[in-house]
């Protein structure tokens, strides 16, 4: 955690030894499968049953997959703190669960309305996106440890783009070509295909989803939960902030009365005595 940087070849078999961060190798295993099975063949499926020019998904992909990343990012992260106590594998999880349901989806009406199918396509990049912003950096930093987490997440990430070799061989084996890739019940085994990576990666999201780093905690996360929740009911946290509040006070001396007669939240410290009269002065 704060000792020294270890070689790369140590940092990879602690990578491989620690049971979560290579669950968590699995799971962007499966992020890579399902990341460009749909962002890059779900634009070739449109070229080739011929709706790609004439589908506003399809004809404005790249904004669509800007749309998915920022809706992705950020509400995976939103979702994490309100409703997770900043955890990530239950969001994980959750999006994985998504990936499955619209790899189904697509499977299911990739001859019908092809809204139907895009929006399907539309919810897997959103949901991977999501998956791995929240994974790939943060939690290997949690279990690998902050000192040789650039060289951790680096071989995690590598599993993303095995995960995208993989998908780039196998799907480019079963997709039609010619005048048989111009039917769309042709391509069935493509979403066939995504389907049980996304299942994998759902259930491997579940296995870590109370996972704590042991080197910080040392007891099950349950024992972590039962403790936090005790120490809310018992207001230890707002009194600890009363405290933290009081001390900032004595040491930096809080404006408190200029600060009620402004709307600002926050005041900078002996910020009656750096401005005039007016706050912009």
């Amino acid at each position: 955690q704060n000792g020294e940087r270890l070689p790369i070849t140590q940092v990879f078999l602690k990578i491989i030894t620690h049971p979560v961060v290579l669950v968590i190798c699995g799971i962007e295993f499966c992020s890579g499968i399902l990341r460009n099975g749909v962002m890059h063949w779900y634009p070739i499926f449109a070229g080739e049953i011929g709706f790609k020019k004439t589908f506003w998904i399809t004809s404005n992909w790249g904004l669509t997959l800007l749309i998915a990343g920022l809706l992705g990012s950020f509400l995976t992260g939103w979702a994490s703190d309100r409703f997770f106590q900043s955890r990530r594998s239950p969001m994980a999880a959750i999006l994985y669960g998504v990936m499955f349901v619209s790899a189904v989806f697509l499977a299911i009406t990739l001859t019908g309305n092809v809204w139907l199918g895009g929006s399907a396509a539309f919810f897997v990049s959103l949901a991977v996106i999501g998956v791995h912003g929240i994974l790939s950096g943060t939690s290997t930093a949690d279990f690998g440890g902050v000192r040789n987490a650039g060289a951790a997440v680096g071989i995690v990430d590598g599993m993303v783009y095995l995960g995208t070799g993989v998908q780039s061989v196998v799907i480019g084996s079963i997709t039609p070509v010619g005048e048989a890739g111009k039917i769309a019940s042709n391509w069935m085994w493509w979403p066939i295909f995504l389907t049980p990576f996304a299942l994998v990666g759902f259930i491997l999201a579940m296995r870590i989803w109370n996972a704590l780093p042991k080197e910080k905690f040392n007891v099950c996360s349950s024992a972590v939960h039962r403790v936090f929740l005790e120490w809310c009911m018992a207001g230890f946290f707002v009194r600890l902030w009363q405290a933290s509040l009081a001390e900032y006070d004595e040491l930096e001396r809080i404006a408190w009365e200029w600060h009620a007669a402004d709307d600002c939240l926050v005041k900078a410290p002996l910020a009656r005595e750096a401005v005039g009269q007016g706050p912009t002065d």
